[in-house]
């Protein structure tokens, strides 16, 4: 039996970015979508967790997307250590991967694998134009072993308060709001 660990932990954040989208969408467009909605997905690492995680979640965060009926965009995993971003010369290259991208994605999910890098992850998204979404796997009980570790809240909490320091806006003027939530 396949197992869907985004069932509890995923659905309702993306939701969450979904509604912002459409949100930023009907203002900007007036509420007329003509394709079906596009995720660019960022994955976060922190050099000594296991690649197994970053692997993983790629394949994970795609088959979560598609099954929901999003489409989603994600850097080639030869870019990039694993495919993930962690120094701030690897978050350039994914703003660049973005910049080539505009216009082709409605949104970012960030998603944390393990504990990410801060430094890293305000390089790849200072100017991404689009609601983010920072999602963090949850550390299990009895995994807590240096194969299985995450620490991925802990690299949220960072993460979320660099974005904050960058006063990261959203990019509609209508909405004060910052682009990423706490859930």
């Amino acid at each position: 039996m396949k197992r869907y660990i985004y069932n509890i932990t995923i659905i309702p954040q993306v939701i969450w970015l979904i509604l912002k989208v459409n949100r930023y969408k009907s203002i900007c467009m007036g509420g007329i979508y003509l394709s079906k909605m596009t995720f660019a997905l960022y994955f976060g690492n922190r050099g000594f967790f296991p690649e197994s995680l970053i692997s993983q979640a790629r394949n994970e965060m795609v088959e979560t997307l598609e099954r929901l009926g999003y489409a989603s965009l994600i850097m080639d995993e030869a870019a990039t250590r694993y495919g993930a971003v962690e120094t701030p010369d690897e978050g350039r290259k994914y703003a660049a991967f973005l910049k080539e991208n505009r216009g082709k994605y409605d949104g970012v999910i960030l998603s944390l694998p393990n504990f990410g890098d801060e430094n890293g992850a305000i390089a790849a998204l200072e100017d991404c134009g689009a609601p983010i979404l920072i999602q963090a796997y949850p550390d299990e009980v009895g995994k807590m072993d240096f194969q299985s570790r995450r620490d991925a809240f802990c690299g949220k909490f960072s993460i979320m308060d660099v974005f904050y320091q960058y006063r990261l806006p959203l990019k509609s003027s209508s909405t004060p709001s910052l682009p990423y939530a706490v859930l």
